[in-house]
């Protein structure tokens, strides 16, 4: 049998359902540590995104469209604030070891 023939035509509903889901994905990996996976569905939500949004929505489409994006931001803005924690925690871990690679240099070289 022909796979073609199982495959449905994707609509830009679907791509927003799919691109929900992956943003959720993403949420669930920054609020368990899995950076990794978190870069690796954004690439990911990015080409699907892009592809969404290859052709404008119709007038018929905004109202969906809109919904969908408002969901899309409310998850990307929890996204932003885990990240950006984590950041600061990476930055000030980082500047520690700076410290401690300061004084081990220093401590090296009073004996």
């Amino acid at each position: 049998m022909n796979n073609t023939l199982l495959k449905r035509e994707t609509t830009r509903q679907d791509q927003l359902d799919l691109i929900l889901d992956l943003s959720l994905a993403m949420l669930d990996s920054a609020r368990s540590g899995d950076w990794e996976g978190l870069q690796a569905r954004e690439q990911e939500r990015r080409a699907l995104v892009t592809e969404c949004f290859r052709v404008a929505a119709s007038s018929a489409e905004a109202p969906q469209v809109a919904e969908a994006l408002r969901r899309i931001l409310v998850v990307n803005d929890e996204l932003a604030s885990l990240t950006l924690a984590q950041r600061d925690v990476l930055g000030a871990s980082l500047q520690g070891f700076g410290t401690a690679r300061k004084a081990q240099k220093a401590y090296g070289q009073h004996l």
